[in-house]
């Protein structure tokens, strides 16, 4: 969620919200770090690189496809 975002559903622009904008983003970095690494190398020892390489390429098409 970006700063446009919450001004079109009413935040006011304060440091609260600059707050909150950046909690979102600091912790979705985070969660990213620790669970990417995770569930590659889950996948890695399930299927292999060549699977996991290709899962990995399905996420990141689906992720992006969504925006």
């Amino acid at each position: 969620m970006s700063i446009v975002t919450h001004r079109s559903r009413g935040y006011e622009e304060n440091l609260q919200t600059f707050g909150l904008i950046s909690g979102f983003f600091n912790s979705g970095s985070a969660l990213g770090a620790f669970v990417g690494p995770t569930a590659s190398g889950f996948f890695y020892d399930k299927y292999g690189f060549e699977w996991t390489t290709s899962i990995n390429g399905f996420i990141i098409i689906g992720l992006v496809s969504d925006i």
